[in-house]
């Protein structure tokens, strides 16, 4: 495919990116959110000091810090939907281009003053979200771990597909609901390797964020296997 072509009306991309100007402008921002869960809250409910939801306040959430810079809305959500189950994989370079922009205005906004300092040093480890092999095989690829690769690529980081496994075949988190999906996920991902990431920060790569139950739950076991810190990079949030 030729470069700089936008994926979405195939007129003239902008900004080294396969997006033209105008379909550029239409992405849903995901301006004002959580810096823990990356849930939308309202601008009148937030300041640059204390972006955490009342959820997280609430519950011991043990993501250190997200980067989802868009909603599930169109046009992210028709890009997402056409690379998951079309196999469409033109839209993973897009959707990994526009992920690592994100994050690389993030690390160098010298102005955070936020909770997410604690997170100001760049991730050792980029890990895509695992999938299992039988779901794997069914789709043919890892729609995270395409994405994954063009981030860890922006910024010469390891993209490490081995260091967890998805134990279980359980049924798809997008058809439950989010107290299913806790269930669901439970006990589902295994460190292959815990010496591999014993004091490291971790970046784990998705292209959609839900209720955060598998960002929770993956979480939950990289942390047991001695990481101290861990990212969630997401392309979209659903509101």
């Amino acid at each position: 495919m030729i470069r700089n072509i936008c994926c979405l009306c195939d007129t003239k991309g902008v900004n080294g990116l396969d997006l033209c100007q105008f379909c550029h402008k239409s992405l849903p921002h995901n301006h004002f959110c959580c810096h823990q869960c990356a849930a939308p809250l309202s601008a009148s409910d937030t300041n640059r000091n204390r972006l955490i939801c009342g959820r997280c306040l609430a519950t011991s959430n043990r993501i250190d810090h997200s980067i989802v810079p868009y909603l599930y809305r169109p046009p992210v959500d028709f890009m997402i939907k056409r690379l998951k189950f079309s196999e469409q994989l033109k839209y993973s370079r897009l959707l990994g281009d526009l992920l690592a922009d994100a994050i690389e205005h993030y690390y160098a906004d010298d102005s955070i003053d936020t909770p997410a300092q604690c997170c100001s040093t760049f991730p050792d480890v980029i890990l895509p979200m695992p999938t299992h092999r039988e779901r794997l095989l069914q789709r043919g690829f890892n729609q995270a771990q395409e994405i994954a690769h063009i981030v860890a690529n922006r910024f010469n980081r390891q993209c490490d597909t081995t260091l967890v496994s998805r134990s279980v075949s359980r049924q798809p988190q997008s058809s439950l609901s989010a107290a299913q999906r806790e269930a669901n996920i439970r006990r589902t991902f295994e460190i292959t390797n815990p010496a591999a990431i014993n004091g490291l920060h971790v970046a784990v790569v998705d292209d959609v964020y839900t209720t955060g139950a598998t960002a929770r739950a993956i979480t939950r076991k990289l942390k047991s296997a001695g990481t101290t810190k861990v990212s969630i990079w997401a392309v979209a949030r659903t509101p």
